[in-house]
């Protein structure tokens, strides 16, 4: 009721006070005039403002009648407390802002209160001051500090914000001053004040410690943060709110921590939600960064994401614990999205933990290789390659092998190898193949126990035994008595390269023994071995095994047989021609090949038309044939065959074909790599456009410029790369035109090279 009525008044008082502002119709003069209240059980008499039956136009110049009017009903109401009490006033005293009291000097015991009451009602009327006779100077609102009857006010309720005067201010302990002491105190940073505070917290009363709690931050305490940082671990979460409230903008590390534990312990959501705010809030970026951490731990997705967003463009490395978290909850997407992030705060050795732990899913593995792959971070870079060579997909796996044999340090073989497991075919293969260009001979047995796999048995003995070819022949022999029997077949391979057919008796006669062998890897690669010795006995123990029961052992007659001029064993590679094994086809072929026997060009023709050979490599090893043996007048048949290839159902046959094709600046060739420009294999269309480009034919031209303006930015590069392979400068214009439109660096760097192969 209490605050009501003070409300209400102060209502009326601010209505007056502003009212000059647009009324135009007279209005109650405000009187202020003593009354009893009663708050509680307590009753105090209030200095409050009450409306005057006298009535004023609000703005109008002031005059005596008016002055005295007024302070005539203020005396009239309490004429017992007024008795004689005067007013004098003249408009040269009102131009001064100024009127003179005289007290009624046998009413002095309420001097006090005519002084309160006149000064109030005047000053409100528009006057400045007021002057009491006898005074030396005038007297204003804030020279009335202690009324007759004056507010008594608990001092809790006159802390800041409030500013409460006249009143008289109430302690606990039963003590007064005034509310002029009491501010005074404050100003000054009194012990009585942290006492008096220390006090209020202990209260039982909820509403008294809140208010208190609010006040804290505006009294400038030393003590501050001593009297407010155990709030925050108060059994009441009201109170705890209050405090991390009195808390905001508080950039002490302590407090900061403080709110901080808060965010990440209380048990109640709401109070942990605004101890994340005010951490958002701080001008210290390491700790406004936790604010985020709320967000990310919780259940919303996309409050989550947006966290993990602002972690990462945050920069702050403090965040990535966090991050780390995030990385290996229960939500894929805010998962994967904090991994990004620990890229973005440049946290490699996270990320490799990351996909270095077999535990974590697959798709968050793949992701923190391939985000460390694109760091700074040389170590966290090769880890990742390796990683990538040995568990990524196909394409990806490649990329990484290709990355790894291209550094220097640290020794990228042991990597490499790691990739001779992968599932693979062809990872396997790439892998293969650079150990080979490696060459250490430590890889030996990587490859020995990768051979065991029949799909990579041919490639690893090829290259096995080229590296093994390194080892002084002593070491080769020894390896011919391996237990390792892959190691074995290796050694008998490289006695042939070893020696080159000059290794004496001794190899000669290992190699013989090795054609006795009951391992058909072994009888094969002695076989092959033999080829390099070009003899007759070296033919006639190759020759006897023509009809070896192991096709790969067949396959190898027919290969070693290439060191033998034109003409030997002719009729025995004719008839591999028919060989059930189709690797056995591909040997005679490419030994035909490579005896250059041009009489073997219609048999070999014939393994492709009508119905081609089953076997792939077979057919590859025909296209590969009837190009060198041909003679000129077949050259349409040969494109036509050829040409037939890229609509092969085997990747590698149309890649062939593609690559063959290329070598012939003719009309036929030109039409038929026409038709894979468009194909929706992007592999396919590059190979065309860089096959087009090296048959150097004008009429190529129109086709490798139609698809200059593709989508596909690898496509626009191949075209950019086709016309310097070209070399028709009537390219120039359309590159230089669509160079001024291209924005990719790959294809800019593409038509660089173009346009300065052209010139």
């Amino acid at each position: 009721m209490f605050r009501f009525l003070l409300c209400a008044l102060a209502c009326l008082v601010v209505a007056s006070s502003a009212a000059p502002a647009f009324a135009q119709t007279p209005a109650p003069v405000v009187l202020y005039s003593y009354a009893k209240v009663t708050v509680g059980n307590d009753v105090q008499y209030v200095l409050l403002p009450t409306a005057s039956k006298f009535k004023a136009v609000p703005g109008a110049a002031l005059s005596p009648a008016v002055v005295n009017a007024v302070f005539n009903e203020l005396k009239n109401r309490k004429s017992a407390t007024y008795g004689g009490t005067s007013l004098e006033v003249s408009n040269g005293s009102l131009a001064k802002g100024t009127a003179v009291v005289t007290i009624d000097s046998s009413k002095e015991k309420y001097a006090a209160i005519i002084r309160s009451e006149t000064v109030y009602t005047l000053t409100q009327l528009g006057l400045s001051n007021v002057k009491f006779k006898g005074d030396k100077g005038a007297t204003g609102r804030e020279d009335v500090d202690r009324a007759a009857f004056s507010l008594t006010v608990p001092a809790w309720r006159a802390l800041p914000p409030a500013r409460i005067a006249p009143a008289e201010i109430h302690f606990p302990d039963g003590s007064q001053m005034t509310s002029r002491d009491f501010y005074n105190k404050i100003s000054s940073k009194d012990e009585v004040i942290d006492k008096l505070v220390r006090g209020y917290l202990d209260s039982k009363d909820e509403n008294i410690v809140l208010s208190v709690i609010a006040s804290i931050p505006k009294l400038g305490l030393a003590s501050e943060v001593e009297l407010l940082l155990p709030l925050l671990k108060n059994k009441n979460a009201t109170l705890r709110s209050a405090g991390l409230s009195a808390l905001a903008g508080n950039e002490k590390a302590e407090v900061l921590d403080a709110i901080s534990d808060v965010m990440d312990k209380d048990k109640d959501r709401a109070v942990a939600q605004q101890a994340a705010s005010v951490l958002g809030k701080s001008k210290n970026r390491q700790y406004s960064v936790r604010a985020l951490y709320f967000n990310l731990r919780g259940t919303d997705e996309k409050a989550a994401l947006e966290a993990v967003a602002g972690l990462a463009k945050s920069k702050e490395p403090t965040a990535s614990p966090e991050l780390v978290k995030a990385a290996g909850g229960k939500n894929q997407n805010v998962a994967l999205a904090a991994i990004e992030a620990l890229g973005a705060l440049n946290q490699p050795g996270e990320l490799v933990k990351l996909f270095q732990d077999s535990k974590v899913d697959p798709a968050r593995r793949q992701l923190a290789a391939k985000v460390a792959v694109g760091l700074k971070d040389t170590d966290a870079r090769f880890q990742a390659l390796t990683f990538q060579a040995h568990a990524s997909p196909k394409e990806l796996a490649m990329e990484a092998i290709e990355a790894l044999a291209e550094t220097k340090t640290p020794d990228p073989r042991p990597s490499i190898e790691g990739a001779l497991v992968h599932p693979d075919t062809e990872v396997r293969h790439l892998a293969i193949n650079k150990i080979a260009a490696i060459g250490n001979p430590i890889s030996l047995k990587a490859l020995a126990d990768a051979g065991t796999k029949p799909e990579d048995l041919e490639l690893v003995e090829d290259v096995a035994s080229v590296i093994m070819g390194k080892l002084a022949l002593s070491d080769v022999l020894q390896y011919t008595s391996s237990k390792n029997i892959v190691l074995q077949r290796v050694a008998y391979r490289a006695l042939g390269t070893k020696s080159g057919g000059a290794g004496g008796t001794r190899v000669f006669d290992v190699l013989k023994k090795g054609t006795a062998s009951k391992d058909g890897g072994i009888r094969a690669s002695a076989a092959l071995a033999l080829g390099a010795f070009k003899n007759d006995k070296a033919l006639a123990l190759i020759t006897g095994l023509a009809k070896d029961s192991e096709g790969k052992v067949r396959r190898n007659v027919a290969r070693a047989l290439a060191n033998w001029p034109v003409g030997t064993a002719t009729q025995l590679l004719y008839s591999y021609l028919q060989d059930g094994e189709g690797e056995v086809v591909a040997a005679a072929v490419d030994t035909f090949t490579a005896r250059k026997e041009f009489e073997a060009y219609k048999p070999v023709l014939k393994l492709y038309r009508g119905k081609p050979h089953p076997f792939a490599g077979a057919r590859m090893a025909v296209l590969r044939s009837i190009v060198v043996l041909a003679p000129e007048k077949e050259l349409q048949t040969v494109i036509s065959v050829v040409g037939g290839g890229l609509f092969d159902k085997e990747r590698d046959v149309k890649l062939l074909s593609i690559e063959l094709l290329g070598n012939y600046d003719n009309p036929a060739a030109v039409t038929t790599l026409a038709a894979l420009i468009n194909d929706p294999v992007e592999e396919f269309r590059i190979k065309s456009l860089l096959a087009l480009g090296r048959t150097r034919s004008k009429d190529s031209i129109e086709l490798i410029v139609s698809v200059m303006n593709d989508p596909s930015a690898k496509v626009r590069a191949a075209s950019m790369e086709a016309c310097g392979l070209s070399g028709q400068k009537s390219c120039m214009d359309p590159m230089r035109t669509q160079l001024a439109l291209e924005k990719d660096p790959a294809v800019l760097a593409a038509g660089k090279a173009g346009l300065k192969n052209l010139k």
